[in-house]
């Protein structure tokens, strides 16, 4: 579910009702210089179903998300993960 609040406009809500399914989380873990992999781009192949997320580190009204979340659906197995470190 997410809250959405505009500038000018009413505050909204917007609910999943999509039924629960499968997901995976990535913790990137780096050196001294890049301890969380801020800048990586991590991809994960399911089937068909390709995703891909830039990890910049920050999300809404500036928070850090970690670890970095794919939605699976259905699927059991994550067929190819793949990082690329900047």
């Amino acid at each position: 579910d997410i809250l959405v609040a505009t500038w000018n406009d009413r505050v909204k809500l917007f609910e999943n009702r999509v039924a629960p399914g499968r997901s995976l989380s990535v913790r990137l873990t780096g050196n001294a210089s890049n301890p969380h992999g801020f800048g990586a781009v991590v991809r994960a192949r399911t089937g068909d179903w390709n995703q891909i997320r830039v990890n910049d580190g920050v999300d809404i009204f500036g928070q850090s998300v970690l670890p970095i979340h794919f939605g699976l659906g259905s699927a059991t197995t994550v067929d190819t993960l793949e990082v690329t470190w900047p």
